[in-house]
């Protein structure tokens, strides 16, 4: 089921303005970084203490919404961080993002809006990808930082 074009455009936006805040807040530089291609190599260096950092391709992903597919999904890039935001209908949420990465390459991505007060659920949307290991067309990429 489509959403309706308003909604749609509104999360594109949503989208951009949060893209921009997470690519501002994290500063990533990627100037000296050797990308992780499966489970295994990403494991390996988080066990060795190593910083790994995370770009997803939003657009890529399959998006659930309560349960519904949505057919298209809002280009976007996200880090690890977690912020508070001020959500044009929502006011104020805090932004909670969780990452799982399985041992057979899919990744999951939940994404929450929660008033801070109270942490009602304001949004819950979950994003389905595999890992992108150079070949294949995943959205989800990792980088060893040096």
């Amino acid at each position: 089921m489509a959403l309706p074009i308003q909604r749609r455009e509104k999360m594109r936006k949503l989208w951009l303005m949060a893209s921009t805040i997470f690519a501002l807040v994290a500063g990533m530089n990627f100037a000296e970084t050797a990308q992780l291609n499966n489970f295994h190599d990403i494991l390996s260096a988080l066990k060795s203490g190593n910083r790994v950092s995370a770009v997803f391709h939003y657009k890529d992903c399959k998006l659930v919404i309560d349960g519904e597919t949505v057919e298209e999904v809002p280009d976007a890039i996200a880090s690890s961080q977690s912020v508070l935001i001020s959500h044009p209908v929502h006011g104020f949420v805090l932004n909670f993002v969780k990452l799982n990465v399985f041992d057979n390459g899919d990744v999951k991505i939940v994404a929450k809006y929660l008033t801070p007060g109270d942490l009602e659920v304001k949004m819950d949307e979950s994003f389905h990808t595999v890992i992108h290991d150079g070949k294949n067309t995943g959205a989800a990429c990792f980088f060893l930082i040096d």
